[in-house]
């Protein structure tokens, strides 16, 4: 799964950054992940500094959609590393 996070976030095809995120959010939309999401949060968060800005904004909106699959609850949890994260 960190590979996908990384062909997310890396690729320099829009179409791969789009599969591997869809992938992603289906894995997490499909599976109870604990403590496997605050580290998919966090390796996204820390791509919103990557030199690419195709790979800034890819892993915000990584970002969204993941905060929308996973729900408000879930989120809250990693609320305070993502407002310093930003």
């Amino acid at each position: 799964m960190l590979k996908m996070v990384e062909l997310s976030v890396q690729s320099d095809s829009v179409q791969t950054r789009t599969t591997a995120r869809s992938v992603v959010t289906s894995y997490v939309a499909n599976y109870s992940l604990k403590k496997k999401l605050g580290k998919l949060v966090d390796m996204y968060a820390g791509q919103l500094t990557y030199e690419v800005v195709s790979g800034r904004v890819a892993a915000a909106e990584s970002l969204k959609v993941l905060m929308a699959t996973v729900g408000k609850e879930r989120v809250e949890q990693h609320a305070e590393f993502l407002f310093f994260s930003l």
